[in-house]
């Protein structure tokens, strides 16, 4: 009997730990996260990239950490001259193998999906003429993945939004086609619970912006 009370303790001190360890994870995320949106820079993403990688080997067990460092990542590589298409595409190699490593092991597949959809995203952007056939429905096939889980993340209104305003009228782009996804990620990003890393909300100022950007054109 006391070896089972014994086993119990100790099982119910594990999760305990556990649980006390990822909230230790999340706050030290979150405080990484705070002015995440405005790096407008390659050394800005570069220098969040390190921060959170320090983060991933103090808890290698979260997917949080890498999630942040593939963003990062990608982020870089839409700000790296338009010229340096092989730099940006080994960004983009990058965050694709960083999280294929810890992908399993996040719950929320929404999330998952809708990182799919911005490595899409940015092959496009690297050379739109020659790869919208292939990545294009790559990114559209993601976020009709993400929204099947979870209609409400204001991430996929967000990138379908964004990438409609760079895309040109004739082909039903443009910033007219794009504000009506942009208004409604809007909407979303301010249901969202709560602000944590474990909820991405990495987009919402960017999202203002496009949105402002809309009511020029």
């Amino acid at each position: 009997m006391k070896k089972v009370v014994l086993l119990i303790a100790l099982i119910f001190s594990g999760i305990v730990t556990a649980q006390k360890h990822n909230l230790e994870m999340i706050t030290e995320a979150n405080n990484l996260l705070v002015g995440f949106d405005s790096n407008r820079t390659v050394a800005g993403w570069k220098a969040k990239m390190a921060d959170f990688t320090s983060l991933k080997a103090k808890y290698p067990a979260s997917w949080v950490p890498s999630y942040y460092i593939s963003v990062c990542a990608i982020q870089a590589s839409f700000v790296e001259e338009e010229k340096a298409m092989d730099l940006k595409d080994s960004y983009i190699d990058f965050a694709e193998a960083e999280w294929a490593g810890v992908s399993e092991t996040c719950e929320s597949k929404d999330i998952h999906h809708v990182l799919l959809a911005f490595f899409a995203n940015a092959r496009l952007s690297v050379d739109g003429n020659k790869r919208w056939q292939k990545y294009g429905k790559i990114f559209q096939a993601e976020l009709d993945a993400a929204k099947e889980i979870n209609k409400e993340n204001p991430q996929i209104n967000y990138l379908k939004g964004v990438s409609l305003f760079f895309t040109p009228k004739f082909a039903g782009g443009g910033p007219k086609n794009a504000l009506p996804y942009l208004e409604s990620a809007k909407e979303r990003y301010e249901k969202l619970p709560i602000r944590s890393a474990e909820i991405p909300f990495w987009g919402e100022s960017f999202n203002a912006f496009y949105i402002s950007e809309c009511s020029k054109n």
